[in-house]
């Protein structure tokens, strides 16, 4: 069964030093000029966030460096080694929905600082986003003693980064969280993640 979640701009916390850091900010303090910046990038982003995320439940099973994820299949070195000893796993897409990038398409390159921290900003959140995730289902598992792997997506390793479409069907993202990919598998709205974390322990 697919379940569907979704938070409050406000609930989800946005570490600054990540988004400067994906602005090129590094360890370096920002200006009082970028400071300013920022925090009315923020205070806009917080305006249009819409969090939503979309997870399946599924058997995993390995026959050396393929894997069967429910009906969905892959043969990938990394993934295996990434999910060895796992017997189940979460298949999930996230997004911060595709408000933000009208945004940077508005802004382009008439605004070019506030396009680059909008972008930065945007970055942190859908990480935040999948961490949040991450943390409320390892929570779950662990009255059943069991524990999950970091995530897994396409395009990381030798994991085809055009399985995104096979997971976006299986999720019927489209539907559930309006997430698609282009022709050449980036995801629309850019700001999204699909992935996989297994899960290990016994399932009583």
């Amino acid at each position: 069964m697919i379940l569907r979640y979704q938070a409050a701009a406000a609930e989800i916390e946005i570490s600054i030093k990540e988004a400067l850091r994906y602005a090129g900010q590094g360890s370096e303090t920002p200006s009082e000029e970028i400071a300013r910046l920022f925090a009315s990038c923020l205070d806009e982003f917080l305006t249009c966030a819409a969090y939503r995320a979309a997870s399946l439940e599924v058997e995993l099973t390995q026959v050396e460096d393929e894997i069967r994820l429910g009906s969905f299949c892959v043969k990938s070195k990394s993934l295996s080694a990434h999910l060895l000893g796992c017997n189940r796993a979460i298949l999930f897409c996230a997004t911060i929905g595709g408000t933000l990038d009208r945004l940077l398409l508005r802004y382009g390159r008439a605004k070019p600082s506030r396009t680059l921290l909008l972008d930065a900003i945007g970055s942190a959140a859908i990480e935040a986003w999948c961490d949040r995730l991450a943390t409320a289902w390892a929570r779950e598992m662990q009255p059943r003693a069991l524990s999950l792997t970091s995530r897994f997506s396409p395009g990381y390793g030798d994991f085809p980064i055009w399985h995104q479409k096979a997971l976006l069907s299986l999720l019927s993202a489209a539907q559930t969280v309006g997430v698609s990919a282009t022709k050449s598998y980036m995801l629309v709205p850019q700001k999204s993640v699909t992935a996989v974390i297994g899960q290990k322990g016994s399932v009583t």
